[in-house]
């Protein structure tokens, strides 16, 4: 008896060393993020996000600033920008952000935000690279357009912004981590654009893998179904386009996402019909569908990108129930910044063309 006992005491004890040591590792794992998710959790939820459609109701820009006065876009209206001034401001205001929480995240999660920072410093590349691509067709880059991002610094821009040909950007820029991006020669644009966003997203991936940090298997997915949602978007254009189906597969990003294994499939699909056939078992089936649907009542492709972008944001916002603490709350507020801003343009893009709110609230994420 007193050896059931204390077999059964020491199989008790045992239970609670393993439920402590589960506990410590998963605490351990997400104590060094509590100051920056209690940070972002002190600003509130979005005002903008949730809900979206309140964009659609305002009938001006000056509207649409009001309804952001209270918020961190408010000072973006003040100057009465331009359009393309004022949505590179708001693209700028994401990069500010993750600067932010940059001074505030852990050393692990800083790396993760410098490798982020790498797609906003390909907008930049790709807009010098353009220009000096097509000098004929292409006017110069807008000075007030560019802005510094890590290591695409004002010294680079600088040296980017006194070149005059394309061996000259290849030669800016042998002197940093793109160097081999730029060392090869493109014989189209879109090329040079896929290869040196697949050497981003590479970068970011392999960064992440080697990374010893808490969630980053969901931060990897979230990051992965992000660009399902832009090659699928590649693939619907690439369709009506009528682009060779071996030249579709050189236009993906390689990454390893919910569609890695229908490419195959995807690529080959002779119509839009055939597209949301072979999107059947993933994770976009009912999406692309429900978009197909649409389509065929209007001819307007915007579907595609709204309703996918819906399911990301869907996705994206159901799980962080599951991880509110750790890095996941970080990076996933990133990427909700990035659909705030994407909203606001969407709106003040439709409010410029005369839109109806019924036309807005229809384009909103």
């Amino acid at each position: 008896m007193i050896e059931n006992l204390l077999l059964g005491g020491g199989i008790a004890a045992a239970g609670a060393i393993g439920v402590s040591v589960i506990g410590y590792k998963r605490l351990s794992g997400v104590m060094p993020f509590l100051f920056a998710n209690a940070r972002i959790q002190a600003r509130g939820k979005s005002t903008i996000l949730e809900p979206g459609n309140s964009l659609a109701d305002k009938k001006s820009l000056s509207e649409l600033a009001s309804l952001l006065s209270d918020t961190d876009y408010s000072v973006f209206f003040e100057k009465n920008p331009s359009l393309r001034e004022l949505h590179r401001a708001l693209e700028k205001s994401v990069v500010e952000k993750a600067v932010e929480l940059y001074d505030m995240s852990p050393k692990n999660f800083q790396k993760v935000l410098d490798s982020y920072t790498r797609f906003y410093e390909a907008k930049i590349l790709k807009a010098f690279y353009r220009s000096r691509f097509f000098p004929n067709f292409v006017s110069s880059v807008d000075e007030k357009l560019i802005f510094p991002v890590n290591e695409i610094d004002s010294g680079i821009i600088q040296r980017l912004q006194e070149t005059k040909t394309l061996a000259d950007v290849n030669t800016v820029m042998a002197s940093t981590s793109y160097a081999p991006v730029f060392a090869k020669e493109y014989e189209f644009l879109e090329d040079f654009e896929v290869a040196l966003d697949n050497f981003v997203f590479s970068k970011f991936t392999g960064m992440l893998e080697k990374l010893k940090m808490y969630d980053k298997k969901s931060i990897l997915e979230l990051l992965n179904m992000k660009f399902d949602i832009i090659n699928m978007l590649v693939l619907i254009k690439s369709i009506v386009r009528k682009v060779e189906k071996d030249k579709r597969k050189e236009l993906l990003i390689q990454n390893k996402g919910f569609l890695t294994e229908k490419i195959n499939a995807l690529t080959e699909a002779e119509s839009l019909k055939e597209l949301a056939e072979a999107s059947k078992g993933t994770l976009y089936a009912g999406t692309v569908a429900n978009a197909f649907e649409q389509y065929e009542k209007d001819s307007s492709l915007f579907h595609f990108e709204v309703e996918l972008y819906r399911l990301f944001k869907e996705k994206m916002l159901g799980a962080e129930l599951y991880h509110i603490q750790g890095p996941y709350p970080l990076f996933s507020y990133l990427l909700r910044k990035e659909l705030e801003v994407k909203n606001i343009m969407i709106a003040s893009k439709g409010i410029e063309s005369g839109f109806e709110k019924e036309e807005i609230a229809e384009l909103l994420i």
